[in-house]
């Protein structure tokens, strides 16, 4: 599971900063950062986040840039400018991620035996109930401060 999540990431590396790797690979990180959390290996999370957050970075002025585009000249000059400062963030952060989160990912992966899928599952399981229970709570915060009208 490690070595595909981190695979994915990897597969986008060679073409960011176009705006479709810059996305893919974002997603990729999000991915790779929730199966951190299902093997347990939460040390990897801070450095794949710093690399999550320097891809969104990238990819919201992108996004800005191009909405932009033939609105407002000066707005989009500027979003450009920021666009390119994110992009050497965005470098510094790659290099980081080559030579130390990556190899430490593939080193972990390399000695991990993949979890069981009646352990995959036991985790699975205790997420979910996690999650059902933030639910209910949001939704009982939710109609207390609804309106009385609703």
């Amino acid at each position: 599971m490690l070595t595909e999540r981190v695979a994915a990431v990897v597969q986008h590396e060679g073409a960011v900063p176009e705006p479709a790797a810059v996305h893919e690979m974002r997603v990729a990180a999000r991915r790779l950062r929730a199966a951190l959390r299902l093997l347990r290996a939460r040390e990897f999370d801070p450095a794949v986040k710093a690399l999550q957050d320097a891809l969104g970075q990238v990819r919201d002025l992108q996004l800005e840039a191009d909405w932009l585009r033939g609105r407002d000249a000066a707005l989009e000059r500027a979003r450009r400018a920021r666009l390119r400062k994110a992009e050497r963030a965005l470098a510094q952060q790659l290099r980081a991620w080559r030579s130390r989160t990556l190899p430490a990912l593939l080193e972990r992966a390399a000695d991990e035996s993949p979890p069981s899928p009646r352990k995959l599952s036991k985790l699975l399981r205790k997420r979910l109930a996690r999650l059902e229970e933030r639910l209910e709570k949001a939704t009982r915060r939710g109609r207390s401060t609804m309106p009385a009208a609703f």
